[in-house]
């Protein structure tokens, strides 16, 4: 395999949850999904065939349709300034979903949250995509900072290691509800309660 090539490795489950700092549920109505960084040229590293890929494509698809067929806001993040790769396609962002471009700067990036919650009148966030231990964990420490309630989704979120995706699981643990796709959707559809 070559310097930058993903070893597979299986999605955790939700006997692998870390215990979070806190406790809470998906509401539908004041969610706003976040799908990061799910463009052609990240995921190249990863054999789109196996696991983490396969599930975490999958897993993002199944949550943005639920959102979508519930009206939840989705917006789609990307790195402010980095190689405009095209979307995947299989979780590729409509006209009416938002875009949200990443600042280093972590003032700049908890306004650009901050702004996008208002706007859709949204006081929790779903946090799903590639760069577990990057984007996807500072979104839960940026919503944590705004006093907003996150869900960090285990299986729909992906790094370039089983040992990083870990890490960013134990983190998000300090600052949102580490979950799975199963469980918000269920909590999104009101029949996990």
């Amino acid at each position: 395999m070559g310097p930058h090539t993903v070893t597979p490795y299986r999605m955790p489950t939700v006997a692998h949850l870390p215990s979070p700092a806190r406790y809470g549920r998906c509401h539908a109505e004041r969610c706003l999904l976040v799908i990061h960084d799910m463009q052609h040229g990240f995921l190249r590293a990863f054999a789109g065939d196996r696991s983490p890929a396969l599930e975490l494509v999958h897993n993002i698809a199944k949550i943005r349709d639920t959102c979508r067929e519930l009206g939840i806001p989705i917006a789609y993040s990307s790195v402010s300034g980095a190689q405009p790769w095209p979307v995947l396609a299989a979780v590729a962002p409509r006209p009416r979903d938002l875009s949200l471009r990443r600042r280093r700067d972590n003032r700049a990036r908890q306004e650009t949250l901050a702004a996008a919650l208002r706007a859709q009148g949204r006081d929790q966030v779903i946090v799903t995509g590639l760069h577990a231990r990057g984007g996807c964990l500072r979104t839960a420490m940026d919503a944590h900072a705004l006093g907003v309630e996150s869900f960090f989704v285990a299986d729909a979120v992906a790094d370039y290691s089983r040992d990083k995706h870990e890490q960013a699981l134990r983190s998000a643990a300090e600052h949102a509800v580490p979950t799975t796709s199963g469980t918000v959707i269920g909590e999104l559809l009101g029949v996990l309660r």
